[in-house]
Parts: C-alpha cells; structure tokens; sequence
C-alpha cells in the first residue's frame, strides 16, 4: 500500500491496533543526549556521510509553490504531510506540538503512474562511482568542467566552484558547488569534497604530462580522454578508500570476511542487483548520526556543530585546519545515544526551532514501510529479540519497554542503535548485514567495479597504483599545510596508528600505466567524430 508504517502489533479492547508511539518520544526517551567520545577518529564519521552521498539521494514531495509546510498550515494538511507530534512535557519544543515531516517522493514507472506499492527514487546513481564528485547526468558533470585540460572547474586556490544560488546560509552568500546538492551541509563534508575535486585535477595534470606528444588530436578530444580517464581512476581510489580502509573498521573482521569484502580480483556477478535497498538508504545507513560530535575542533578554536549547519564558511577558508581536527579528535561512539546538535538543534533557524534528526530518521523509516525491527533479524538470520531484557539490546531495554508495547514494534533505526558493537566493528550485528549485503551487491554487481576481472577491469600495473591509495596519502596530496597524518585517518593517532610525515610517504608509482588506454581513447573518440 501507500500508507506509512504506523500501527502497533497489539490493539486495544475493541481488536483496534493501536498506533506507535510518537518519534520524538522515541527519540527523547530511549535516544538520550550525550557526549561519549570513541575509538575512531572523526573523518570516519565524515567519510561516511561523503560515501552515503555517492549512493543514496531520496528526495522529499514538493509542493506546487515550493516546500510543504506541516505544522503551521491553517484548513487541510497536503496528502504528502506526516508530521511529527510532541507529546507534552517536552523540555526543548516549550511551546511547540509538531516537527514539520514530508514523505518521500514517490516512484512511478515509465508512465508517470506511481509504483504500487509505493517506492521511492534514489535521485543519484546507486553504484559507488564517484556521482558525488561528479553528479549523476551528463548535464550535471557538463557544468562543473572546465573543458581544458582535463579538469573540473575551481575557484580560487582550487576549490570548489561558487554560486550565489541561495542553497547555503554562507554569510557572503557564496555557496560550494559540486556533484551533490548535499556540498554544503557541515564544513567537513565540503572539505572533503574539496580534497577529491582537487585529487581530480591532479590526476588531470598528470595523465596531461604523459600524453605522447606525437599523437595528433584535437585539443577537445585530449581533454575529453583525460578527463574520463581521471574520473575512472579518481572512483577506483574512491573505491579503494572504502574497501580497504574504511568499511572493514565499520563492520569489523568477521562481517567484512563473511560477505567477501575483502580486496582482491573477482567475476562480476550478472544476477547481482547493485541497486540501493530501501533499507539501506532510509534506515541502516544513517548510523552514522550517531557518531557526530557536538563540537567542531579548527585550529586552537571549538565550535559549536550547530552554528555549521549550510555554512560552508569553515570548509572554504579554513579547510586544513578543520580536516587537522576531524583527524586528531574522536567521533562519538556508535550506540543509542545523540549529541543535542543531532537531536534538537539540527538546521536551527531560531532558539528551540531546530529539527530531530533522531526522530525524523524513526519517521522516515516508517514514511517508507519499512518493517519493524524484529523482521530484520529474522531476513539477517539473526535470532529473534526474546523481550526489552533481552541483552542483544543492551542498556536500551528499559528505556525500549517505556515506549514500546511490545519487542515486535521497534522500529529498525532505535532497534539496531541499540545493539551492542561487533568485536572489532563500529556497528551491531543487525547493521553490519544490512550494510554488509548492500557493499556487498555494489561490489559484485559493478562491472566496473575497480578489482573486477575482465576486460573491462584495471590491468596489474593500473591495479598496482590504485591499490598505493589511502586517505592519509589523498589528504597530504590535496592539502597546503597539513604535514602529517596518522596511518590509517580513520583511527586516532596512537602508539599503534603513529602519525607519518607527509614528505616520507612511499610516493604513488607513475601513471604511464594508463598511457596506452589514453591514445586508445583518442582514437576512440576521433573515430566517433568527436
């Protein structure tokens, strides 16, 4: 059906099922405010909002003159409306009854007639392809070329294109460009995007200083070759980064071996569907909310998360500075647990006027039908949660049994936060499936995958670059005054992850390994009448 989730397992004396209870008393009741700092650094937790942007992209319904208003609005509510109560007694939102909520735009088919049942559209492309550095349409990436070269477009210093296009609350007005519309919602996001649009450049300039001098080609064909050759490579270093550095500290060991994760040549599996699932996007994803800190670090200042938000002021002017501090300080541990940015103050245009991420996530998984909690552990194999006791959940029982009527109405997004962490992972067995089997379907259901085998794939030389790859080396390269960086960015430096200067860094092998796909392309292309 269309409908939302939103009815309980157990009815009322009349066999009425009876409603769940509000997210916001979900989120105020079992997902308490606090500062818990863990073992990964604060990248990890940046990267992954970088990754969820290259792969999931859902958007909400519009109105006819723009957003729709939920709360606010006098007479009938829109049909896409599904706002959040506040129950009474909530010590933040005094004076206010409802969080403004939209449903998901719903899919429809080749006809414009909406899917049954409802579904909804990832608007960027699924594949771990680099979409976020480029976009997802021929007419997205078009506007960030320079069209010379090879290169995307820069400002000044090489950063990202400006516009004053009003997506951003900059106080110049000047907002960060790039392949995702999301550029400019935290300053680290930005700088992240910032550091792969500059490694794009470089391979540019680089693959532009091999081309052979005696082949004769167009100057538009020569930027067409490096630039497509850079974009490839540029995602296969994405890839990369994922694969081997950051997924294996997020899933640990045992999940990153059991769904076979690990680096290495495989075949491309034809009946391997690398689309994104619902569940990936709208609830398992999203763990990572909890690992964001309250606080920015940026040189000797603290700053608050909250006063970021749509600014990308601090990525833009003080980008080493920032990237220094999500480097050297911690993210928050991942469990049920939020900081006041995160569950009270999010995009907070007023004192108290800000949004719950928490309770939105809640709400959006049931937006989305997605089922409860306890399905998911039965569709992972996992054993089914006996009671609010039981200790899969944790600490959460009490606080779970509060709100809930029964184990089987937990919402997925409460549930899974409140498992307790594989040995060795950031997240809990619920979540290390669910993510598992959707890395796990991008990896074997890409073609292009960059260790697939076959003719589309990398050559050993090509392969032996790519792999040289880290996010310490890509944060060195595309940096002006950062000088070291810890082993492994995703872990706090440490006796066991020491800083290494960025001058004593094993430099990347040469990039003559793609000097004949180069004049293969060119040829290619003058073939074709490019």
């Amino acid at each position: 059906t269309g409908d939302p989730r939103n009815c309980s397992q157990e009815s009322d004396s009349q066999g009425r099922p009876l409603a769940l209870p509000s997210p916001r008393l979900v989120s105020r009741t079992v997902h308490l405010i606090t500062d818990t700092p863990g073992e990964v650094s604060g990248l990890l937790m940046q990267f992954g909002q970088f990754v969820d942007h290259d792969v999931t992209g859902t958007s909400s319904t519009r109105g006819i003159s723009g957003a729709i208003m939920c709360c606010d609005q006098q007479g009938p509510l829109h049909e896409a409306c599904l706002p959040i109560d506040v129950p009474p007694g909530d010590t933040h939102y005094t004076d206010k009854r409802c969080i403004n909520f939209v449903r998901s735009l719903h899919a429809t088919d080749n006809s414009n007639v909406t899917l049954v049942p409802r579904q909804q559209r990832n608007e960027v492309t699924s594949y771990l392809d680099g979409s976020v550095v480029y976009g997802s349409s021929d007419e997205h990436v078009a506007k960030l070329r320079s069209f010379k070269g090879g290169e995307l477009t820069s400002s000044g210093n090489d950063m990202l294109p400006l516009a004053a296009d009003g997506s951003c609350m900059a106080k110049d007005g000047l907002c960060l460009t790039s392949g995702d519309a999301r550029v400019n919602e935290v300053p680290g996001l930005g700088a992240l995007h910032i550091i792969f649009h500059r490694q794009h450049n470089l391979l540019a300039r680089q693959l532009a200083a091999i081309f052979p001098r005696d082949v004769t080609a167009s100057t538009s064909v020569v930027d067409e070759a490096i630039f497509q050759t850079a974009r490839r490579i540029l995602g296969a270093q994405l890839q990369h980064v994922v694969y081997t550095e950051w997924l294996p500290l997020v899933l640990g060991p045992f999940a990153t071996q059991h769904y076979d994760l690990s680096r290495g040549r495989h075949l491309y599996d034809v009946h391997r569907d690398p689309s994104v699932a619902n569940v990936f996007a709208a609830a398992a994803f999203r763990f990572g909310h909890s690992l964001v800190p309250d606080w920015l670090t940026v040189g000797k200042d603290r700053i608050p998360l909250h006063s970021t938000f749509s600014d990308p002021g601090l990525a833009r002017h003080n980008m080493d500075d920032l990237l220094v501090g999500l480097l050297q300080s911690a993210a928050q541990t991942r469990d049920q647990f939020f900081v006041t940015s995160i569950r009270n103050r999010l995009f907070e245009p007023a004192p108290r006027r800000g949004l719950d991420l928490v309770a939105m996530n809640i709400q959006r998984g049931r937006d989305h039908g997605l089922p409860p909690y306890q399905s998911w552990r039965e569709a992972c194999g996992l054993s089914p949660v006996q009671g609010f006791n039981d200790s899969v959940l944790g600490s959460a029982g009490p606080a779970l049994r509060e709100v809930y009527m029964s184990v089987e109405d937990i919402d997925l997004f409460t549930g899974a936060m409140s498992e307790r962490p594989l040995g060795g992972a950031v997240v809990g067995e619920t979540l290390a499936c669910l993510i598992g089997r959707q890395f796990a379907d991008l990896k074997h259901g890409d073609r292009f995958f960059y260790e697939t085998s076959g003719p589309e794939g990398f050559t050993e030389g090509q392969l032996q670059y790519i792999r040289q790859t880290t996010m310490a080396g890509l944060i060195c390269a595309n940096t002006h005054s950062i000088s070291s960086v810890q082993a492994n960015a995703f872990l706090k430096p440490s006796a066991r992850n020491p800083t290494v200067s960025c001058s004593q860094r094993k430099s990347p092998i040469s990039l003559h390994a793609w000097k004949d796909d180069l004049i293969r392309l060119v040829h290619t292309l003058q073939f074709s009448g490019r």
